[in-house]
């Protein structure tokens, strides 16, 4: 979820600990998939942005600012570590042999 985006809503899909990644990145909801198939480290990583996105909400509707921001900065790191592991694995497949 960027800043100022609408929350995840709660089961948003059929994988709800990979919902966040999805939400976050529609466009490579099969790749999610298959991937946290293939890579237990990868799943961990979707369903730690899923927690911390429902930890950051939680936040939110508390009204703790200092909390938020931590939270927030967690979503987006591991929204990045989300998008970094789905764009190697993309860069892995155009190279032969690999």
């Amino acid at each position: 979820m960027t800043r100022g985006a609408a929350p995840l809503e709660s089961g948003a899909g059929p994988v709800p600990k990979l919902a966040a990644a999805v939400h976050r990145f529609p466009e490579r909801e099969l790749e999610i998939h298959r991937l946290c198939q293939k890579d237990p480290d990868f799943a961990a990583v979707c369903e730690d942005l899923t927690d911390a996105l429902a930890a950051l909400e939680h936040w939110r509707v508390v009204g703790a600012a200092s909390r938020v921001e931590e939270y927030r900065d967690l979503v987006d790191e591991l929204a990045a570590e989300v998008l970094a592991a789905l764009d190697a694995r993309r860069c892995d497949k155009d190279v032969p042999g690999a």
